[in-house]
């Protein structure tokens, strides 16, 4: 018992001696906190500083000393302090070697600002006075800037990098700065009853009428001043002629000339001079948010500052970009500068040059225009990419200008889908495919390319197992059922029984050597090609023939198909124009042997099927063309068709040497491929000339 209570009083004991302990710690840091005027003033000023930093400038107020609160409204401190900092973009504030002078009542800092116009460094000091046990802040202009008085100003300028241009390989303009047009009132010129003038030019802008008032009553505004409203696309061309012809646009900005006080200037924006036809290729330009600003801290975004929101813009953003110069400095009461705080120079943007040919960009979308449509042409030996256009389109200039609310919701809501990147996306490659299975097959030593797999009319299932599914096709010919004639004469029956000849493993073993489910080596995301699980006999079958659940991205085929050119040998799609020369992206796609049989055979395609013979444009072509069914079940007559047309030039120095794929939706009952067959004629004739 007196040994328990002994050991009780020792615990007791042992916790008393640590409580006097950190009471003893906690009694220093108190007095070195509370009780050492030295580190209290030392204290205030960081806590103003810290909520410079946050924008708290009603903590700052609530530290100032009581006189200081007489000398200046808080008011008017909140709008001094708040309209310096924020308007030279400070973003992080550090201070630094405080030390008290021998006095004690004033206190010695180093200050770091980071702004707009990067680092502000100066030394200052400050005033502090008890009051109420709390020291507090004597304030004054100063403590901003030790040269800023009570009179003087801080200003800032920003110099804009022009963004840089987006080049074709021939060095016409895919975007750049150019000339628009910028509708304003100039109140002074406007009628006393104005309000039906403002209407008819919101309406006529399709923008709320508030927003122009909203504008009119801005306090810099005069009798003199111009005030914008909106920028809009600029009249190009003879404009009294086109007046007189009651072209739409010409008059168009006659009904916003009409109105009283309204005037038309022209300012510089960035412009997209090929405008609807490579609107998914370049992309556009928008003024920064919020998110953006939040996204991109540090990256020298201001305000008013332009960012690439998608397409090229986007991808080069870095790039073209550049980088804003800016200068701060403290103007006197006269607006003369007094001292210079800090400068930034300019760095100027780069422009991109790209391997885009503007003219056969604007071609296949000319032809195209009216489908919905993807087209990707290369040049097969160097992987050049030539156009990439995706139909129908949009006026991609509108979305830098600003679209009404009406005319986005339009482009959103329409059921082509405008906005809708075809060329980026994946589609069921229908018979295009069927060179690839060849080449694939006899690759791999399971397909005889002589063999004959038999004739089987033009319905065929493997045995009853199928029940009643079955493979069709649409032409039974003479000659051997081999892979020659099955190229020629699109036989689905023959790539169905080539594909189960192959098998499940090396079919798909060949896929994968050629990209399916990898991401294709290109600025440019694309989605992955794939092929599915194939997990029952008619999966694999439909497979053979590019159904079932086969997805090829346009771009990746066209990389497929360059290994027909280039001995086997996948060339990387590039669309930098400084990456001219061929690059492989997968080298043993196919063997040599394998790729000069299959272009034997679709230059064979071209020169003997009807259905995809075009004019020779005076080149020798290879190709094939596909229509892929798009249904439920094999009884579904209700579904569609894409059509597909995929054709290259088989002389490697010609001089327009080309790759060229093709995808149309909805082909059924307007020709199938056939009708892509047309379209891409139509193309030619005029490329290859």
């Amino acid at each position: 018992m007196k040994s328990k209570r002994k050991h009780i009083i020792l615990i007791l004991s042992a916790l008393l001696i640590v409580l006097l302990i950190v009471g003893g710690i906690l009694a220093v840091q108190k007095f070195h906190l509370f009780g050492n005027p030295a580190e209290q003033k030392k204290q205030v000023l960081k806590a103003y500083m810290t909520a410079i930093e946050k924008n708290d400038y009603e903590k700052m107020w609530s530290l100032l000393s009581k006189d200081s609160q007489k000398q200046v409204s808080k008011e008017d401190f909140i709008s001094r302090n708040q309209n310096i900092y924020e308007g030279i973009g400070t973003t992080k504030v550090t201070i630094s070697e405080l030390s008290l002078a021998d006095d004690e009542d004033v206190l010695s800092y180093h200050t770091t600002l980071l702004t707009s116009a990067n680092e502000i460094a100066f030394d200052n000091q400050v005033d502090l006075v008890k009051e109420d046990n709390d020291y507090k802040i004597k304030w004054t202009d100063s403590l901003i800037f030790p040269e800023l008085t009570a009179d003087d100003k801080v200003q800032i300028a920003a110099e804009e990098a022009p963004r840089g241009d987006i080049r074709d390989r021939n060095g016409a303009l895919l975007a750049t700065q150019g000339e628009v047009s910028e509708v304003g009132f100039v109140p002074g010129k406007m009628n006393k009853d104005n309000k039906e003038g403002m209407q008819k030019v919101a309406d006529l802008l399709e923008i709320p009428v508030t927003s122009i008032e909203d504008k009119l009553s801005a306090s810099w505004v005069n009798d003199d001043s111009f005030v914008p409203i909106k920028k809009i696309k600029k009249y190009q061309g003879d404009y009294e002629h086109a007046l007189a012809s009651e072209d739409a646009d010409a008059l168009f900005h006659q009904h916003l000339l009409e109105v009283p006080g309204v005037l038309i200037n022209t300012v510089t924006e960035r412009i997209y001079p090929l405008g609807e036809s490579a609107a998914l290729l370049t992309g556009y330009v928008q003024k920064v948010t919020a998110e953006d600003l939040e996204k991109h801290a540090g990256e020298g975004y201001g305000q008013n500052s332009y960012i690439g929101k998608s397409g090229l813009e986007y991808l080069y953003e870095e790039q073209l970009k550049g980088e804003d110069g800016c200068k701060i400095w403290i103007a006197n009461k006269d607006g003369d500068e007094k001292q210079v705080l800090a400068s930034k120079l300019i760095v100027p943007a780069e422009s991109i040059t790209t391997t885009i040919d503007a003219n056969l960009q604007r071609q296949i979308y000319n032809s195209f225009a009216s489908d919905k449509a993807a087209s990707v042409a290369m040049n097969p030996y160097t992987g050049e990419v030539l156009a990439l256009v995706s139909t129908p389109s949009y006026d991609v200039n509108l979305m830098v200008l600003g679209l009404s609310e009406a005319k986005w919701n339009a482009l959103n809501d329409d059921p082509n889908k405008p906005m809708f990147n075809r060329f980026r996306a994946t589609w069921v490659p229908g018979s295009t495919f069927k060179p690839i299975t060849g080449a694939i097959g006899v690759n791999s030593g399971k397909l005889d390319p002589n063999a004959d797999l038999g004739h089987s009319g033009l319905s065929w299932q493997k045995d009853s197992n199928w029940g009643n599914f079955s493979i069709t096709t649409l032409v039974e010919y003479s000659g051997a059922a081999n892979l020659s004639n099955g190229l020629i004469y699109s036989d689905n029956i023959y790539f169905a029984k080539a594909a189960m000849q192959i098998g499940k493993d090396d079919f798909t073993k060949g896929l994968d050597n050629i990209g399916f489910d990898k991401e294709l080596d290109f600025p440019i995301k694309m989605e992955t090609s794939s092929y599915g699980i194939l997990s029952t006999e008619t999966d694999l079958a439909n497979s053979g023939y590019g159904q079932a659940q086969m997805l090829v991205n346009p771009l990746h085929m066209a990389s497929i198909y360059s290994a027909f050119l280039n001995s086997g040998i996948m060339v990387k799609p590039v669309l930098d124009s400084f990456d001219k020369q061929s690059q492989p992206w997968l080298e043993n796609a196919f063997s040599p042997e394998v790729a000069e049989l299959i272009k034997s055979n679709l230059a064979s395609v071209i020169s003997e099927n009807s259905s995809a013979v075009i004019n020779t444009h005076g080149a020798t072509f290879a190709g094939k063309t596909g229509t892929a069914e798009i249904k439920t079940s094999q009884s579904d007559t209700s579904g569609t068709e894409l059509g597909w047309f995929n054709i290259f030039t088989i002389n490697r120095d010609h001089t327009n040497a080309l790759l060229m794929v093709s995808m149309v939706e909805d082909v059924k009952d307007r020709g199938g491929s056939s009708y892509v067959v047309n379209k891409t004629d139509e193309v030619l004739a005029q490329y290859m000339q």
